[in-house]
Order: C-alpha cells, then structure tokens, then sequence
C-alpha cells in the first residue's frame, strides 16, 4: 500500500516536472524573443513572442493542475519525508498573457519575471520527484 502511494506520488510528479519544463522552454523562448523584438524585430519576431506566451501559459496552466495533484499525492506520504511545493508562489506567473498594444518593456519584465519564478521552483519540484523516485525504488 505505501509503496503504491510512492508510486503515485511520484508519477504525479513527473507529471508537473514535465508541464514545468516546457513551461521554462517557451518563457525562454519569449524572453529571446522579446529581445530581439525589443531593438527592431519585425513583426514575425512579435508573433513568434506572442505564440512562445501563448504555449507557455497553456503549460503552466498543465502544470497548475499537475501540482495541485502532486500536493494531493504527497500528503498521503508526508509521513515518510518533510515534502513541500508551494503552490501560491507559482500561482503567480499564471497570467503573462498582453494585448500586444501594451510596450514590449512591459511584456518582456513580466516574461523575465515568470521566468524567473518558475526557475526558482524547478529545483523545488526536482528535488521532491527525485526523493520520491529513492523512495519508491524507480
């Protein structure tokens, strides 16, 4: 029974460092964008930029999801170790997402600021998925 909450625990894990990682992909993505629209990109720069947030938003949204059943996982063993993900912090890299009137400075501190937050977590959700994985004998 323990193990097969492990085992779960774990593959909901994988899960939300998946959506995490192509999260952190198309920010990247936008983030480069964003500079190269920023000193005189022409317009498919921009709308390159625009679908990176669009498919960046559509993974953090997956992994939004993905966590909150991570969270559920791990309290059914939080008796075996001090697991913790918290969920607010990312909550708020959720809505990147301009109208593309608004200025490219603007878009790109948002996108660096995603980001960033999102790069701070990654080691959070790797370090509990890979406890997991010890704990479960994947």
């Amino acid at each position: 029974m323990l193990h097969d909450e492990l085992n779960e625990a774990y593959i909901a894990g994988l899960n939300a460092q998946h959506y995490l990682n192509e999260a952190l992909f198309y920010l990247e993505q936008a983030k480069d964008l964003g500079i190269l629209d920023m000193v005189g990109g022409k317009l498919i720069i921009s709308l390159g930029k625009y679908g990176s947030i669009d498919k960046a938003n559509k993974f953090i949204n997956e992994f939004e999801i993905s966590l909150k059943s991570f969270a559920r996982e791990l309290l059914d063993v939080r008796f075996i170790g001090n697991f913790k993900v918290e969920i607010s912090t990312f909550l708020k890299i959720t809505d990147i997402y301009f109208d593309q009137l608004a200025s490219d400075s603007i878009v790109q501190k948002k996108i660096v600021d995603s980001l960033k937050i999102a790069q701070e977590l990654k080691p959070k959700v790797d370090e509990i998925v890979l406890k997991l994985k010890e704990l479960s004998g994947n």
